[in-house]
């Protein structure tokens, strides 16, 4: 479930981050930036919090889906992604990079 809705997150970071490059490639220099805004924002540590008190037994598809849904809300998308984005450097987003920087310090 945490892997579901943290990719959603990140995606939605990400999408914000980029919207307004020329290039239609996407670059580890985008994502990178995207992906630490979200690990470090308040909206990844409440996200873990709602997971870890989250009960239903295995069998409660539906159930799961549901709390999956209401973890990706769209009403306070763009104030979430704000929020996570705040003292970002987005940098040149174009550039390619490799994937070498194995740490991410909060």
């Amino acid at each position: 479930m945490a892997y579901i809705v943290d990719l959603t997150h990140v995606l939605e970071i990400l999408f914000s981050l980029t919207a307004g490059m020329r290039a239609k490639k996407l670059t580890r220099t985008a994502i990178k930036p995207a992906y630490k805004a979200y690990y470090r924002s308040e909206w990844m540590r409440n996200t873990h919090t709602d997971i870890r008190f989250f009960r239903c037994s295995s069998t409660a598809r539906d159930e799961l889906l549901q709390k999956i849904t209401s973890m990706i809300p769209s009403s306070d998308r763009e104030a979430r992604v704000s929020g996570a984005l705040e003292g970002v450097e987005s940098g040149d987003l174009e550039k390619d990079e490799e994937w070498a920087d194995n740490t991410i310090s909060r």
